[in-house]
């Protein structure tokens, strides 16, 4: 017999389920969660914390954000006569090309909003998607959403410092996307299969790193979790449009003719080395440590509830081949986090070609080695049990608060160089100089490219090399690369060859002192702002 009550209490649910009862009514008698409440009213606390650095100051230390700005500012007036940095450059031929997601979302946004506001709404989408990828994660091999808070300081990883914006965005959709693509091989939907062929394409036209990382789980979680072969098929055809896309675009770039003659080497770095970069390049961005200390709390605390976990119960029945696929399966989020190892050794730190320049390129596994470590514990985190992440959370709101207070620091530091965006007339051709690139809070020379900003907000010209338009993944290309050449670091500039093509010459270095590459009697010093000084060619 049911216990008194329980037909009465059954009877709305039935009801519900075949009459018209007041939705207001039915949401009285079933209320979320207390602890689903918590949660997403804590997330989203600290997602507004972590996106207060970003719209509270002008200048974010961010290396190549400079760049990506001016980079935005070309494509949207590439090809435009009436803009002075729009003819110098042109579209790179049919434009399908890794970062073409970043520039075409700014373009986008830049019809509604300034550019520099274009730019921190997709800072704020790349801060959100890293969140909203973690979740993917946490959801589609089924853990606790609570472990997504341990992932948060790494939206301001040494990446984030370096300002690569284009591969964390593309980090974000390749782990989302996986996420969906594990939840999808246990219940196929047709609109998940179209929404991970768009995500897949989204991807490569993001970054080709992030593609390459997506292509290697896409295939692995297909292999380990899809039930049959024809689940393994049906899984393997929304990848086949942006593989198509990538083949096109990487023959491409290696078939392309370079300035000079050569072979493609790939430099690898020593096994010693990469296994002291390790915690170098994952938090590692402020001088005092703060950050470091952060990422060994963390780790400490994701390595306790990993040992805590209980291991996963395994159907019984199968043996053979199919019964290892199935323990396989069942590791499978492991098992690509060890496959982001391998990588990160196996594969080399440089690409060189004769028409390229790629580095960096195996320390970029560690963001997405953490994000998917962060995501390993089995622990069911349901109400009291979620105590046991507490101190991520509170790791996390710390470090959020160091983050705001650093950017505002470096934000008034470099406030002089309004002067200089001040004293540099609009639509004049600017060649900088960088004696100091350093800034004393920070791990990475966070100064290196401020004169993208003038190029960016005042329609200026900066030179061939700065742009980062010689590169293959840029959608737009010089037109002709010896309108704006790049003068021979450190040597004096010759100024019969550069003086007639530059308008004014930025020199950066420490307050009061006086280097420069040229003869400073033959300018005329315009301003001096901080560590920055501009000069002007004295004309005869």
């Amino acid at each position: 017999m049911s216990e008194p009550g329980t037909e009465q209490a059954a009877a709305p649910t039935d009801e519900h389920a075949s009459s018209d009862v007041p939705a207001a009514a039915v949401a009285t008698r079933c209320p979320l969660p207390v602890e689903t409440i918590v949660f997403w009213s804590l997330l989203a606390a600290m997602a507004v914390l972590y996106l207060v650095p970003l719209w509270a100051v002008a200048y974010p230390p961010m290396l190549d954000l400079p760049v990506h700005l001016e980079l935005a500012s070309i494509y949207r007036s590439h090809g435009d006569a009436s803009s002075t940095i729009g003819r110098f450059y042109e579209g790179r031929g049919a434009g399908v090309v890794p970062y073409l997601t970043l520039y075409g979302l700014m373009d986008g946004l830049s019809l509604v909003l300034p550019l520099k506001a274009a730019m921190k709404v997709v800072l704020s989408i790349v801060a959100l998607g890293l969140i909203g990828a973690l979740l993917s994660l946490l959801h589609g091999f089924g853990r606790s959403r609570w472990l997504a808070f341990l992932g948060l300081p790494l939206i301001y990883d040494v990446n984030c410092t370096y300002g690569y914006i284009s591969f964390r965005l593309s980090v974000g959709l390749c782990l989302g996307t996986v996420g969906l693509l594990r939840r999808n091989l246990d219940g196929p939907r047709l609109w998940r299969d179209l929404l991970l062929g768009v995500l897949a394409a989204l991807t490569f036209l993001t970054h080709a790193h992030g593609f390459a990382v997506l292509v290697l789980l896409w295939a692995l979680v297909t292999v380990l979790c899809a039930p049959r072969a024809r689940a393994m098929v049906r899984a393997a055809l929304p990848l086949l449009p942006a593989l198509a896309l990538s083949a096109h675009w990487y023959l491409s770039a290696l078939l392309a003719k370079g300035p000079t003659p050569g072979k493609v080497s790939t430099p690898f770095a020593p096994l010693i080395r990469l296994m002291e970069l390790v915690p170098h390049r994952i938090l590692n961005s402020f001088a005092d440590g703060r950050d470091e200390l952060v990422a060994l709390c963390l780790a400490l605390l994701c390595g306790a509830l990993l040992v805590s976990s209980p291991r996963p119960a395994l159907p019984d029945g199968a043996r053979g081949l199919r019964g290892l696929r199935r323990l396989l399966g069942a590791y499978a989020l492991e098992l690509c986090a060890g496959l982001m190892i391998v990588a990160y050794f196996a594969v080399p730190n440089q690409l060189l070609t004769p028409t390229q320049q790629i580095y960096g390129i195996n320390y970029r596994f560690l963001l997405v080695i953490c994000l998917l470590v962060v995501a390993l514990p089995r622990l069911e985190l349901r109400r009291w049990r979620a105590f046991a992440v507490a101190p991520a959370v509170l790791l996390a709101a710390y470090f959020g608060l160091v983050v705001v207070a650093e950017y505002r620091s470096f934000d008034q530091r470099c406030r002089p160089f309004d002067r200089v965006l001040a004293a540099i007339p609009r639509g004049k051709r600017v060649l900088a100089f960088n004696y100091e690139t350093w800034d004393p809070k920070y791990t990475l020379p966070t100064l290196g490219h401020f004169v993208g900003y003038y190029a960016a907000l005042k329609d200026g010209v900066t030179s061939f090399d700065h742009s980062g338009t010689q590169y293959n993944y840029i959608p737009v290309r010089m037109r002709d690369e010896r309108a704006l050449p790049s003068p021979n670091y450190p040597g004096p500039l010759n100024m019969a060859v550069f003086g007639p093509r530059y308008d004014y010459f930025l020199v950066a270095d420490r307050p009061g002192s006086r280097r420069a590459p040229f003869d400073v009697r033959q300018m005329r010093l315009v301003v001096e702002a901080g560590m920055w000084r501009v000069y002007e060619q004295a004309r005869r």
